[in-house]
C-alpha cells in the first residue's frame, strides 16, 4: 500500500492562564516601553495565491491577512489562548500575551491591539503568472473539521506542511483554459510567482521587551522555518519567508525634543535600547558602552533581537531560548514550519475515508518518526 502524509497537522497547545494579565491602556505612551517601526520584506519561496489579489489586482497583500498569519504563529509560539479547547480569553482585564499585543474582541468588549501591519506591495511589476489561471475549487475552500473529526484533536493549532508543488499529480493540476460553466466548481485566481518580493511595515506601540521579542520572532522565523500564507496550501502553495530589513525605535527622550522621530536602532545610544544586561549579564560593573559602540550596525540589530527573544522565553516559559527544544510544542513547530519536499503529501481519498473513517491523524512527532525517518506511523492507502 502507498504511504502518504496528510497536508496538515497540529501543534500541541498548553495554555497557562497564570501568564494572562491586564493590558496597558491606550490613554498614554510609556517611555520605558518599546515603540517604533519594522521595515519588512516577504519573499515567495513557492507560488502564492490570496483573496487579496482578487480585489486589488496590482499584487497588494492586505495587512489584515498578514496580521492573521503572524498572529497565528505568535499564539502557537507563546501557547497563548485559542478557541480550540475552550481557552479563549474572556475578560478585557485578563488577556494572554497575544491578545494584549494584537488585540481582543468578545461581543461588545474589545481591547485595541498595539501592532499595526501595512499592506504588502510587490517590488517588481512582473510578479504575476501570466495567463488566466484556474485551480480546483476544493483546493481553495475552507477547512471542514466536522467532515473529518478524527483528524482534529480536542486541542492544538493547525499548520499545513511546506512541500514542493507537483503539477503532474492529479490533485495538484492547474489548467489554463476558458472558465468552465460550473462556477461553483472552479474559480479564477491570481498567482504570484516564486522568488517575488513584497515589502510592508509593522508599527508597534508600548510593547514590553518580552512582547517585542515574540513579535520579532514570529515575524522573522529562524533559519529553516517558513510561514505558510494564502490559499491552496495543501497543494504546496504559500511558502514565504519574512525578513526584518530595518528596525526603528522612538527614543525614550522623545518628549524632550520636537524633532524626535523614529530612529534606526543602530544609531541609538546604548541607554535607549535596553541592552546593558544583555551585553554583560554576569558582570554588573562592566562598562558596556564601548562594547555597543564597537559593534557593526548589523551586529547591533542582531544583539537587540537576541535580547528581546531571550526576554520572551524567560517571561513566558522561565527557560533560556537555547532550551526551546525541551518544550513539546516547540518540537512540533520545528517539524511543521520546515520544508518536507520528500514527503508524499496529499489528502486521503473518499474511498479511504469510507474504510478508515475512525483512524486518527498521526501526531507531528509520529510523522517525523523516532528516530527521524521511521515512517511506520504514516497513513497508507
Amino acid at each position: 500500500m502507498a504511504e502518504f502524509v496528510n497536508p496538515y497537522n497540529f501543534v500541541r497547545s498548553g495554555y497557562n492562564r497564570n501568564k494572562a494579565g491586564r493590558p496597558l491602556s491606550h490613554d498614554r505612551i510609556d517611555v520605558d516601553l518599546y515603540s517604533g517601526r519594522l521595515h519588512c520584506s516577504l519573499t515567495t519561496i513557492s507560488r502564492i495565491t490570496t483573496e487579496s489579489f482578487d480585489y486589488t489586482k496590482e499584487g497588494r497583500i492586505y495587512g489584515s491577512s498578514l496580521k492573521g498569519m503572524i498572529r497565528s504563529v505568535a499564539e502557537t509560539m507563546a501557547q497563548a489562548c485559542s478557541p480550540l479547547g475552550g481557552t479563549k480569553c474572556r475578560r478585557a482585564d485578563n488577556l494572554c500575551i497575544c491578545c494584549r499585543v494584537f488585540g481582543w474582541l468578545d461581543g461588545g468588549n474589545a481591547h485595541t491591539g498595539r501592532v499595526h501591519i501595512s499592506d504588502a506591495l510587490p517590488q517588481g511589476s512582473n510578479w504575476r503568472e501570466q495567463g488566466t489561471t484556474y485551480i480546483e475549487w476544493q483546493a481553495l475552500s475552507s477547512p471542514k473539521p466536522n467532515r473529518h473529526p478524527h483528524f482534529y484533536p480536542s486541542e492544538g493549532r493547525k499548520f499545513y506542511y511546506h512541500h514542493h508543488y507537483d503539477p503532474s499529480r492529479p490533485e495538484q493540476k492547474i489548467t489554463q483554459q476558458p472558465r468552465t460553466p460550473q462556477g461553483d466548481k472552479n474559480d479564477q485566481i491570481f498567482v504570484a510567482k516564486a522568488n517575488q518580493t513584497f515589502s510592508f511595515e509593522v508599527d508597534f506601540t508600548d510593547l514590553t521587551g518580552a512582547e517585542l521579542g515574540l513579535l520579532l520572532y514570529a515575524l522573522q522565523l529562524k533559519d529553516g522555518w517558513y510561514h505558510k500564507f494564502g490559499k491552496a496550501k495543501p497543494l504546496g502553495f504559500g511558502t514565504v519567508k519574512i525578513a526584518i530589513d530595518a528596525t526603528e525605535l522612538l527614543p525614550p527622550n522623545r518628549y524632550d525634543d520636537w524633532d524626535t522621530h523614529p530612529t534606526p536602532l543602530e544609531s541609538l545610544p546604548l541607554s535607549a535600547v535596553g541592552m546593558q544586561q544583555s551585553l554583560a549579564p554576569s558582570e554588573a560593573n562592566v562598562d558596556v558602552d564601548p562594547i555597543w559602540k564597537g559593534l557593526s550596525a548589523e551586529e547591533r540589530r542582531a544583539k537587540f533581537t537576541e535580547a528581546r527573544v531571550e526576554e520572551f522565553f524567560q517571561h513566558q516559559f522561565g527557560i533560556p531560548h537555547r532550551q526551546a527544544a525541551t518544550l513539546p510544542h516547540w518540537r512540533d513547530l520545528d517539524h511543521l514550519l520546515r520544508r518536507h519536499d520528500d514527503y508524499p503529501i496529499r489528502y486521503p481519498s473518499q474511498n479511504w475515508f469510507r474504510k478508515n473513517g475512525s483512524v486518527k491523524l498521526p501526531t507531528a512527532e509520529e510523522v517525523e518518526g523516532n528516530p527521524p525517518g521511521d515512517r511506520s506511523k504514516w497513513l497508507k492507502e
